[in-house]
């Protein structure tokens, strides 16, 4: 299995502690590629035979409870009552413990928090991945006290982001072809977030990204920070 470009210390790192049976948090920018950590970290569990979850969204008990039933799909969660099926999904765990992976963290409650604390101690591994736009941010998800464990995804070095960008660009039909400068000056401009290259490239399907033959970086730039700025205001 490939690691991700660029994140071979991030993706070491998450594994260790999700394997020892650990919640942690991974945090940093929209755009910061957690969402494809998370899907690296649920390929390995498949390829590896181990059960595995994912919600794309994690506010309420619901939430994770369907994550826990993604996981153990053998499990009857249609009869009875749901604390009767969180009691299934619940000894599942202490038999099998999984890898939960619960993606753009919001504003939990205590049935959440309980359920999360409940599972403490059974092996099961725990990913929230919470965006952090500003230190603020931060404080907000550390008052969730959901975990003491924390992982920063950091920014992507300009010669990865370079590289990132030449294969994304290899991949796209665009109307034209951005020259080694141009993958330079873009490359700068994604402040090292891969999930806006990701962004920049498809946005140069649209002539107004251009100006004659060379990429407008820095309209790209605002609309891709206007864009996951409301990204944010959703996930939040």
């Amino acid at each position: 299995m490939r690691d991700i470009l660029g994140r071979t210390a991030v993706l070491g790192a998450l594994a260790r502690q999700l394997d020892a049976g650990s919640t942690v948090v991974l945090y940093g920018p929209v755009g910061a590629g957690k969402t494809s950590v998370l899907g690296w970290l649920r390929a390995r569990a498949q390829a590896c035979g181990k059960p595995c979850g994912l919600s794309s969204a994690t506010e309420t008990l619901g939430d994770l409870t369907s994550a826990l039933a993604q996981a153990y799909p053998h499990v009857d969660v249609q009869s009875g009552t749901m604390r009767q099926a969180r009691a299934r999904l619940r000894s599942a765990v202490e038999e099998s413990p999984a890898l939960l992976l619960l993606d753009h963290l919001g504003r939990t409650g205590t049935a959440f928090k309980g359920a999360l604390r409940a599972m403490r101690g059974t092996g099961i591994g725990v990913l929230l991945a919470a965006d952090v736009e500003q230190p603020r941010d931060q404080d907000r998800v550390r008052s969730l006290r959901l975990t003491h464990h924390e992982v920063a995804i950091p920014p992507l070095h300009g010669s990865t982001m370079r590289a990132l960008l030449r294969s994304l660009v290899a991949e796209t039909s665009l109307p034209r072809r951005p020259t080694d400068e141009d993958l330079g000056a873009l490359a700068a401009a994604t402040d090292g977030l891969p999930g806006r290259a990701v962004w920049f490239v498809n946005a140069l399907k649209d002539p107004r990204a251009w100006r004659g033959s060379r990429p407008r970086c820095d309209w790209l730039r605002t609309e891709s920070i206007i864009a996951a700025a409301e990204r944010y205001r959703r996930a939040v």
